[in-house]
């Protein structure tokens, strides 16, 4: 993104002046609308995919490898309390 609007429309837009550093593959046309989220800050943080997270009532799991033979594997289900969730991945706080 390289510019931004300063009015936000009734329909809750704003317009915005980005560039795709892949336009080769792309089929955008000038004036096309797009859904897009913009990442105000970058933090490091623990996180997993979401299809890795077991949900269950308000309480959330992962299983973590405890044991590896041939063919076998033993895993550990595991409590953990999670932050933000974006698109396709979750942020582990605690487990």
């Amino acid at each position: 993104m390289y510019l931004a609007g300063a009015l936000v429309n009734t329909n809750r837009t704003v317009k915005v002046h980005g560039h795709i550093y892949d336009d080769e593959n792309t089929n955008f046309i000038t004036g096309m609308f797009i859904e897009a989220s913009i990442i105000s800050h970058v933090s490091k943080a623990i996180s997993l995919p979401k299809s890795a997270v077991l949900k269950s009532e308000n309480n959330y799991f992962a299983l973590v490898l405890k044991d590896e033979h041939k063919d076998s594997y033993r895993f550990e289900k595991i409590k953990i309390t999670i932050g933000l969730q974006e698109e396709n991945y979750m942020k582990i706080i605690k487990g």
